[in-house]
């Protein structure tokens, strides 16, 4: 195949998919499973190769689902890949999977290029090949490092992707979190934004991230968060959310839904952010069934940093659309008492009773009966507290603060990076607290884009003298963009991201203008690739006209002076069994304005933002301006920006706590990472590092030769694994992880050699196979090779269990079944007489009455639920009284079974001398 002949190393598969679907069928396992020679990953349910493999693919799948990063070059190299596939015949939308087309643009974005392609075309956009086969330049599947180069690094393994080499070279990081010692101690630190305190659901393999946590939260929706971690570390290791003024919020629940739980737009610390558009909802337990969210009271728990007031006290309710028009019952508990209010079922804000006096907590309560009454969702946009704003920021990790205080101690780098999860919420600015080991003067470093679609379609559909809008773009793609139906381009489309079949979404286009113009003629350029509009509603000031385009697109209506005409498009529904096709439309023409239509966009255009106009950081009080220079075609690929400071970039900062503030441009523009520090850290020169020759290159045995030189580290770019054993002419190795995944091997300075990697557990996996073989083999002679005198066999005599056994394996047998439930086992064995003809109803009932409750529960996935659930206490405990039941039943039937054997062997021990008596007579 392409691949066996042109890879040179392993090969990734996107979009990862929790099992393999396409849209000719389903094959549970990846197709290139199939071929045995082909190394290769892909981010499934359950990828082979431990935490570190999966959170490395999860933030290759999170990079390409967010358009692409500078850096995932350089992050594909490091894991040994030298392809990437896009299967775009994979079923994502089954598994809700980024779709084919996003990852093949932003693996183009991120400096990829497509070098094979297979299958027909039609996917995405169009013009994506069945199978698209993107390039990794200089994949390396082992290399060196100079010792020199390796550093501590606090965050995460996602954290070396967001890492600029253009500032820090290619080095290898040591995780600060990471759980393999390491004798080397570098001399160099850097510290992210990365290793969040978040929780995981394992249940999914995408958006299975909750929102940040806070240093002292500790359970999610009721579970330990230790046991929610893909790799746990201690909180100092962490980046952690923080509100000021807060010392902990946290809720009874997290939603939004049934599968997403705890997810960031979620979170209750949403209720103090001073933004109406996030809000705290609690979990959703079913869908559908009366009490959709339990029948407990729902409720958000704040402790204060310090006592304080808290009235009055505002809430605004966020409310779902099919609420019955109830009041609603919320209660506030403080220091001083609990009020309870009556609300009004509405969606702004409400004065909420509290008692009045200084308390060091609030907590706001929705009563259960209101869920049951209300019938759909409750929860809370906002609680408005006297006071200053509280602010939500990040604060990053502290945990080698002790080690490079001291003056002579190389001063940290930090690297900011802004949220680009697509699940994030999203505020007006980025906050991080960071802390200062010793006072130092350091330079400032930032980067920017336009990132959020909806900005870059909003100044591409911008022109000074008219504008063009839609309800919807396809994927928000720009290349896409409404401006398009007025570049007098047929080539450049517009595709709606609303299905044709749906009548409550139909595709809107607005064509607006600064001088009133008398509009009568119009026209829509239909494109063959696009579904035709039946009719179209044409509302011009006001005024609502029905129309059927002529064939084509043409339509009148009367003469309207105004300065914008609305499109409403309506659609037949799609025909079964023939292709749907989109809604689209290469132009539209107001014969009123063409005079006013712009030509298609120029890429090589720039587009500046002066400063002041820019984007900015505050660092504590200092604020630095940034001016913005990049071109229309970066802008619609959402490259970086060019930066410039308005003012030196240096800030002097000293020894303690600091917060940087990153606000962007009022016309979108961010600032995607900002980066602080000083020589050696904040440097990309890198000592050159020791040479190296692959030899055999096996899955057990692997051979390299070293050049000459200091001590280095020899990487193999896989997951860490501790059966590899490495020895350079026969002389062991020291091995460690980096990267937070990676193999490496201590090479200590000298002439070189030759290098040895084993696999060690192969051996006695060998020597059992072997051994194995051997006992077939020998199996195998014995029942071919004929006995020489066959014997006559003993009778057999009846044979039992020893009690001893019999007794410690129903022991045993109880106590890992039941494990407390097994102090039941000596009761039930003590009234074994009595119960015997009952133990059997007993365990029908028992397992009967636990299942019964087990169907009643709301969630029967729920492992948390006290009463109603698997886990919960009745049905635990009615499960072990059966399982105990039984138990005793087989005891008694083995005590039985030995007590019958004793009697008959006592009777014909008692009727042999009769026998012989008569025998005599």
């Amino acid at each position: 195949s392409y691949l066996d002949a042109e890879r040179t190393g392993r090969v990734l598969v996107v979009p990862g998919l929790s099992q393999q679907q396409f849209d000719w069928g389903y094959t549970q396992q990846l197709p290139l499973q199939w071929d045995a020679d082909i190394t290769w990953a892909t981010r499934a349910q359950a990828p082979l190769g431990g935490p570190g493999n999966i959170a490395y693919l999860d933030a290759i799948e999170r990079a390409l689902s967010s358009g692409g990063d500078p850096g995932l070059v350089s992050f594909l190299q490091r894991g040994g890949f030298s392809q990437v596939v896009v299967a775009a015949d994979s079923d994502f939308r089954a598994y809700g999977g980024a779709d084919p087309q996003t990852m093949a643009t932003a693996l183009t974005a991120s400096g990829l290029t497509i070098e094979a392609s297979f299958g027909e075309t039609g996917y995405g956009f169009g013009e994506l090949h069945q199978i698209e086969i993107f390039g990794v330049p200089d994949a390396r599947i082992a290399q060196t490092y100079a010792t020199s180069a390796l550093t501590w690094l606090s965050g995460d393994i996602e954290s070396v992707l967001r890492m600029p080499t253009k500032l820090f070279g290619d080095r290898p990081y040591l995780l600060t979190s990471g759980k393999v010692p390491s004798a080397l101690n570098p001399s160099q630190w850097i510290v992210t934004d990365g290793n969040q305190r978040v929780a995981t659901n394992f249940g999914r393999n995408r958006n299975n991230r909750s929102y940040v946590l806070g240093p002292f939260e500790t359970q999610v929706n009721g579970v330990a968060l230790k046991g929610l971690q893909l790799r746990p570390s201690p909180v100092e290791s962490q980046t952690v959310q923080t509100l000021t003024g807060i010392h902990r919020i946290s809720a009874s629940s997290v939603g939004p839904g049934v599968v997403d739980k705890a997810m960031p737009d979620s979170q209750p610390a949403n209720v103090l952010d001073g933004n109406p558009f996030t809000s705290w909802r609690p979990n959703r337990l079913t869908i559908e069934k009366g009490d959709d969210w339990g029948t407990a009271d729902q409720w958000i728990d704040i402790e204060f940093d310090a006592p304080r007031v808290v009235d009055p006290l505002a809430i605004t309710l966020l409310l779902g659309v099919y609420g019955n028009p109830v009041s609603i019952e919320v209660s506030t508990e403080t220091d001083n008492g609990r009020v309870t209010s009556s609300l009004e079922p509405i969606n702004t804000a409400q004065p909420l009773a509290v008692a009045p006096g200084v308390t060091s907590r609030l907590r706001v309560t929705i009563s259960g009966d209101s869920y049951h009454r209300f019938n759909d969702l409750i929860g809370i946009s906002e609680l408005t507290l006297p006071g200053e704003p509280i602010l939500r920021s990040l604060r990053v990790p502290n945990d080698l603060d002790g080690q490079f205080e001291g003056a002579d101690a190389n001063t940290p780098a930090w690297v900011f990076t802004r949220e680009l999860r697509t699940d994030a919420t999203h505020g007006a600015s980025n906050i991080r607290d960071f802390a200062v080991p010793h006072s130092a003067s350091v330079d400032a470093v930032a980067t920017g884009s336009v990132n959020d679609p909806a900005d870059v379609l909003r100044i591409l559909n911008g022109i000074t003298w008219m504008s063009v809008d839609a309800d919807s773009t396809l994927f928000d793609a720009p290349t896409l963009a409404p401006r398009n139906l007025i570049d007098n381009d047929p080539s450049t489309v517009w595709i709606s991201a609303n299905p044709i079949d749906d009548p409550n979404r139909r595709p809107v286009v607005t064509v607006s203008w600064l001088e009133p113009r008398v509009v009568s003629k119009l026209r829509l350029d239909l494109d063959p690739q696009f579904a035709t509009p039946t009719s179209v509603t044409v509302t011009v000031n006001g005024e609502v006209f029905e129309r059927t385009p002529a064939a084509d697109g043409s339509f009148e209506v009367p003469d309207t002076l105004t300065v914008a005409v609305q499109f409403d498009l309506h659609y037949e529904p799609p025909v079964p069994a023939e292709p749907t096709l989109r809604a689209g439309l290469s132009g539209i023409e107001v014969a009123a304005i063409a005079d006013l239509y712009e030509p298609p966009i120029n890429r090589n255009a720039s587009f500046t933002l002066d400063c002041g106009r820019g984007p900015s950081v505050v660092i504590d009080s200092t604020k630095l301006d940034y001016s913005a220079t990049t071109t229309y075609g970066d802008l619609m690929d959402h490259r970086p920006a060019t930066l410039e400071p308005c003012a030196q970039p240096t800030f002097d900062l000293v020894e303690g706590e600091h917060r940087v503030t990153m606000n962007p441009s009022p016309r979108g523009l961010t600032i995607d990472q900002f980066v602080l520090g000083n020589e050696p850290t904040l440097s990309n020169t890198i000592e050159t590092s020791r040479t190296i020759s692959l030899g055999r290159w096996g899955s057990t045995i692997r051979r390299a030769t070293i050049g000459a030189g200091d001590e280095n580290l020899f990487v193999v770019n896989e997951v860490f694994n501790r059966g590899w054993e490495a020895r350079l002419d026969g002389v062991r190795l020291d091995a460690l992880e980096i990267d937070g995944w990676r193999q490496a091997f201590v090479i200590p300075a000298g002439a070189g050699g030759e290098l040895e990697l084993t696999f060690t557990p192969n051996r006695p996996y060998q020597a059992g196979t072997a051994a194995g073989f051997g006992l077939l083999v020998l199996l195998v002679a014995l029942a071919l090779v004929p006995r020489r005198r066959p014997d006559a066999l003993a009778p057999l005599g009846p044979g039992r269990w020893p009690m001893a056994l019999t007794g410690a394996s129903g022991v045993l047998l109880a106590i890992w079944t039941t494990g407390i439930g097994a102090l039941l086992l000596p009761a039930l064995w003590l009234l074994r007489r009595r119960l015997t003809n009952l133990l059997p109803v007993i365990a029908f009932s028992a397992f009967t009455i636990a299942g019964t409750l087990l169907l009643l529960a709301p969630d029967r996935g729920d492992m948390q639920a006290r009463w109603l659930g698997p886990a919960a206490l009745p049905v635990s405990a009615l499960a072990a009284l059966a399982v105990i039941a039984v138990i005793t039943a087989f005891l008694m039937d083995g005590v039985d079974e030995s007590e019958n054997e004793f009697d008959m062997t006592a009777t014909d021990a008692n009727a042999a001398p009769h026998e012989t008596n008569s025998e005599t007579r």
